[in-house]
């Protein structure tokens, strides 16, 4: 007995060193740029979570850099993309080092990858949540934020944008691939429905909302002062956002309305609702909003 585990031991051994000196010709060819290499290594059995000395980060990562970048891609980092998209999954989960928030691959990609991609990803079931990142440092949280001339940006290797009108199309295929709407913020406990600005103005959310529920993010939750998300909108952004449509919903999914929130609407836009600054759109807004508060306080 003690002979076969000596033997089972020495074929691990031999396996593992097989895969470490087949990962240190992976590191060679890539730093080479032979792509074609690098995927005959792959198909041999590297495991190719392997990591550049200078800058420390993934291979992985630097091949979703050059895939995401058009002038870089070449059909080599096409192939070899798609080779670990579908063949490494647990390369995805490997974390980036030295940014903040301390993303995986699979959440950069969340952040910048073509509706396509997205889609493949669900399709793959890539993990795209980082267990480092926290509540407003996911890409649902941001573009949950995200208003008219607040376009997403990273500062982390590419300077790589999400227009605002991407927004709902985006949120859709982020959940699609499992996305995580449950996080709650540290200190200010806020939800995503805190987080949440109606905008484009045109749009309808009302399935998205519903789908975000239906995944565990919480309606009701009360942040840290004892605000529910309604309390937001009468706050902030009541005119840059279709603040009307949104609280329509929120109370139609039973949230209910206090006099707090009431006293803050009065205190926020009622002088403002008097003065000879405003527009008759927005008046006609806020008096829709006010009339939506008054309708359904508790």
């Amino acid at each position: 007995m003690r002979k076969i585990s000596i033997q089972f031991l020495m074929i691990v051994l031999l396996v593992s060193c097989s895969k470490q000196d087949k990962n240190i010709l992976l590191l060679k060819a890539y730093s080479n740029d032979d792509y074609a290499k690098c995927l005959d290594i792959l198909r041999d059995g590297a495991d190719g979570r392997i990591d550049f000395l200078e800058p420390n980060h993934p291979i992985l990562f630097d091949i979703c850099r050059k895939y995401l970048d058009t002038e870089k891609r070449s059909r080599e980092i096409e192939e070899l993309f798609v080779f670990y998209l579908e063949n490494r999954k647990k390369a995805f989960e490997d974390s980036i080092r030295g940014i903040y928030p301390k993303q995986t691959i699979g959440s950069y990609l969340a952040r910048f990858a073509s509706d396509e991609l997205l889609k493949q990803i669900a399709q793959e079931k890539i993990n795209i949540n980082s267990s480092e990142e926290r509540d407003y440092n996911t890409v649902m949280f941001e573009l949950a934020r995200i208003r008219k001339g607040m376009p997403i940006r990273s500062d982390f290797y590419d300077n790589l944008a999400v227009n605002e009108n991407e927004k709902k199309e985006r949120m859709e295929l982020l959940l699609e691939a499992g996305a995580d709407v449950t996080l709650i913020h540290d200190k200010m406990k806020a939800t995503i429905f805190h987080a949440f600005i109606w905008y484009p103005m045109e749009e309808d959310y009302t399935e998205l909302l519903d789908r975000m529920i239906e995944k565990g993010a919480d309606l009701f939750q009360k942040d840290a002062n004892g605000h529910s998300c309604i309390s937001y909108k009468v706050q902030f952004y009541a005119l840059e956002s279709n603040t009307e449509a949104y609280l329509a919903y929120v109370i139609s999914r039973g949230l209910e309305v206090t006099e707090e929130d009431l006293d803050e609407f009065y205190a926020r836009w009622a002088r403002y609702m008097r003065g000879d600054k405003v527009t008759g759109e927005e008046l006609r807004r806020l008096e829709k909003i006010e009339k939506l508060l008054e309708e359904n306080v508790k």
